[in-house]
């Protein structure tokens, strides 16, 4: 019995030897070297590891992107302005189309072309993918869309309009474009730095003119009701965030107006109902209109309408900023 147990042992250890060594020697060489698969002067390549193939797929993606280490200065308001004024642009379609070529990254940094090889999953179950792009091919999509982009930024920055919230319009789309021109004009440096070529345009005085036309923009502000003026200044940091100014001279008026009824529902919990109204108009045209009604509670009245007044102040920052988007989308299609 003895004697059996020893020669299992050994057969044991013998069969464990050999598969890790067989494991060893079926690691593929781009997980030993990615560079001896995906040369240097060919690819841009990186390795992710997770506990699934997806798991990996999306670590090599994030270890590619870093290899651009881009930084992304476009402001969130040009950026809101260029995905609602563009969304039913042909481009824009054509690029959404592309979806399953192009990668986005947790950074939003967009990476085009990015492509998968095989997958390897070691003795302990770990997951390891690579991720790559081919130079060349990757530097014709990056150069193709950068030319689009600059013959789109030509045609916004030469139109010319009396009516400045047009202007204004064109310029922000301008410098959107510009902006993304940016990005991928950094990215084509690392991928092929022979093929970047200089720009027909000065990106710094696209951006400068559009925040000058924009503080020519002013407006006036009248809150009916709007305690502490908490809902003004919501209001006026939306405006001034899309580079309005407050001004004597206005071009945008804004009239607003907010009513509190006490509601008894016959609960411990004291409720406040508010209804709030807002227009915006150019001159004599209302170009947003806004009105609200609802409740809040709470134990106590005062913080009942502390509460109805934070949801106002949300519905300011996401439905008038909203509207005000939209409105300069129907500029565009002017």
């Amino acid at each position: 019995m003895r004697f059996f147990l020893i020669l299992l042992t050994l057969i044991s250890c013998s069969v464990t030897s050999n598969v890790k060594e067989h494991k060893i020697e079926d690691k593929p060489k781009w997980l030993q070297n990615p560079k001896s698969v995906y040369a240097d002067k060919y690819y841009l390549s990186a390795i992710g590891q997770g506990d699934s193939r997806q798991q990996a797929i999306d670590m090599a993606m994030a270890n590619l992107a870093k290899i651009f280490e881009v930084k992304i200065d476009a402001s969130e308001t040009i950026d809101l302005k260029y995905l609602e004024i563009f969304k039913n642009e042909k481009w824009q379609l054509e690029e959404k189309s592309e979806i399953h070529k192009n990668i986005k990254i947790k950074s939003n940094e967009m990476l085009f072309n990015v492509q998968f090889g095989e997958s390897y999953t070691d003795e302990m179950g770990q997951v390891f993918a690579v991720a790559y792009l081919n130079r060349f091919e990757t530097a014709q999509i990056y150069k193709t869309k950068i030319s689009e982009n600059s013959a789109r930024i030509e045609y916004f920055t030469s139109q010319e309009s009396a009516d400045i919230l047009q202007r204004y319009t064109h310029l922000v789309a301008a410098s959107s474009l510009a902006q993304k021109n940016d990005v991928l004009q950094g990215q084509l440096k690392i991928i092929a730095h022979n093929l970047v070529e200089k720009l027909d345009y000065d990106f710094q005085q696209i951006i400068e003119n559009t925040k000058k036309t924009a503080q020519n923009i002013g407006f006036t502000i009248n809150v009916k009701n709007d305690e502490n003026g908490k809902i003004k200044i919501a209001i006026i940091s939306l405006l001034t965030d899309l580079g309005f100014v407050v001004s004597n001279k206005p071009i945008l008026k804004i009239d607003g107006k907010i009513n509190f009824t006490k509601t008894d529902l016959k609960r411990d919990i004291k409720f406040i109902r508010y209804e709030f109204q807002l227009q915006v108009s150019n001159r004599d045209e209302i170009i947003v209109a806004i009105t609200q009604n609802g409740r809040e509670g709470h134990f106590s009245q005062n913080e009942a309408k502390a509460r109805c007044i934070r949801t106002i102040e949300k519905i300011i920052n996401s439905k008038m900023k909203q509207k005000i988007v939209t409105y300069f989308g129907s500029l565009m299609q002017d």
